[in-house]
């Protein structure tokens, strides 16, 4: 006489039950909302290492995120020593708050270091990088450029946190 046992049957049933994980991953997380902070630009001559940092209050604004994409604009709001600029965002944000974004200003060049800051670029960070943690956001590049034939090094950073 043959035995039946449930287990198999069970084990059919319920095949995600003793595994426990998600077979998607975790999530993304949620990105959208705007960012109230500071932009940081500071050039350093490559020659001899003397540097000048400028604050200026600005934006970044995500209005959609599906899954781990995000896209929206973001501003520099003038200010003394600030000229203002606006333009878009996109980017991905990784479960573990990671983020890469592109930003896009308008102008002729088809670098947007140069559109901002009328400079040749010789080198630069593809995307900004950096971190959303919590409600701050905080992301970072950094470019070598030659303006008027002096070379240096610009530092652009970004720090702003989500209202709510």
């Amino acid at each position: 006489m043959r035995r039946r046992t449930l287990l198999p049957t069970l084990a059919l049933l319920f095949p995600l039950a003793a595994c426990g994980d998600d077979p998607a991953g975790p999530s993304a997380p949620s990105i959208r909302g705007t960012y109230a902070g500071t932009w940081t630009f500071t050039l350093t001559d490559i020659a001899s290492g003397q540097s000048a940092t400028g604050i200026c209050p600005g934006s970044v604004t995500i209005a959609s995120q599906s899954g781990s994409s995000f896209s929206g604009s973001f501003l520099i709001q003038p200010a003394p020593g600030c000229e203002g600029e606006s333009g878009s965002v996109s980017g991905t944000v990784r479960p573990d708050g990671g983020v890469t974004v592109s930003f896009d200003v308008p102008g002729g060049s088809s670098n947007d270091w140069e559109d901002l800051f009328g400079c040749v670029v010789t080198s630069a960070d593809q995307f900004f990088t950096g971190l959303l943690a919590g409600t701050t956001l905080t992301v970072s590049a950094s470019a070598n450029l030659n303006c008027q034939g002096f070379p240096v090094r610009l530092l652009a950073r970004f720090t702003g946190t989500r209202a709510g």
